[in-house]
């Protein structure tokens, strides 16, 4: 049995018959206790401001710019779209971008992506996967080379007996256990982020991104930005709204530049084949080069 705590803020403002809403949630795999240290009215009053300025936001006319993406649930982009193209799910039958891929390069030399059940009191840990093995720092992309999948048992043979990774689960006794993620994370790296707002003439600053769609097999996905502001000349200025981030799987993933050292984790769960499991993302702050 495994227990898991959740605050979630959800604001919604209006003004002059304007409405707009600011969402921000902290989960643990523990008790209340996992909240002593945390400041939940920073949390809030933050919220609260976010929706606020959203009020007075300009709407951005779409292009391919530089892009920095703010830690935490930023890491999304990341979970979507290149977390299930590493799932045994769409490697094993061919439908992943990514299948026969091992040892090749496929990311920036900034990118090291970590599955990691094994954390203590973290959202997505596990003590035990839903096949009975124990689970694994499982080190995805290290220094832009595809090093492992995420397999299960019934997809191992398919895979040319590829390791185990501790990765089977499920929702329940309703469904077959299958390759998912648990704690997937951008490793941190040394880069400021005043050093990459500054490398910016014109770009956006995404600090939310909101749900998204991918196609496992082409690497083609969108996401939509909650919480944005407009980089001019090296400095942040205006609060923008109604962007949407369109890229593909492979070209982000060469397109990383600049990694900073803040890494953060985000809770939430994730739909797949074995219905709906606990799961953290989580990334320091990044700018990539380019995307539309």
């Amino acid at each position: 049995n495994y227990s898991h705590t959740r605050i979630i803020v959800d604001v919604t403002v209006v003004e002059n018959g304007n409405k707009e809403s600011s969402f921000n949630r902290i989960g643990s795999a523990g008790g209340y206790e996992s909240f002593e240290n945390i400041n939940l009215e920073k949390l809030v009053k933050d919220t609260i401001d976010e929706a606020i300025d959203l009020l007075h936001a300009s709407n951005f006319e779409g292009g391919e710019y530089p892009v920095i993406i703010s830690k935490g649930f930023g890491a999304v982009i990341f979970h979507e779209a290149c977390g299930h193209g590493l799932e045994a799910t769409s490697v094993a039958p061919k439908t992943s971008c990514f299948t026969g891929l091992l040892g090749q390069k496929i990311a920036s030399e900034k990118v090291t992506l970590i599955d990691d059940g094994t954390m203590k009191n973290i959202w997505g840990s596990i003590n035990v996967d839903d096949e009975g093995n124990l689970p694994k720092k499982n080190i995805l992309i290290d220094k832009g080379v595809l090093k492992s999948y995420l397999v299960d048992y019934s997809n191992i043979e398919k895979m040319d007996n590829h390791p185990l990774t501790g990765s089977g689960r499920r929702e329940d006794y309703t469904y077959e256990p299958t390759s998912r993620m648990t704690n997937t994370y951008l490793e941190a790296g040394t880069d400021t982020i005043e050093d990459m707002i500054k490398s910016i003439d014109y770009g956006i600053y995404c600090y939310s991104l909101g749900g998204g769609l991918v196609d496992p097999a082409s690497g083609n996905f969108n996401f939509n930005v909650s919480y944005a502001k407009l980089i001019e000349n090296g400095k942040i200025t205006k609060t923008l709204k109604g962007l949407c981030l369109i890229g593909n799987s492979k070209d982000i993933l060469n397109q990383v530049e600049m990694v900073s050292n803040d890494l953060e984790l985000s809770d939430g769960y994730c739909g797949s084949l074995s219905g709906s499991v606990p799961v953290t993302i989580g990334q320091p702050t990044i700018k990539i080069s380019k995307i539309q």
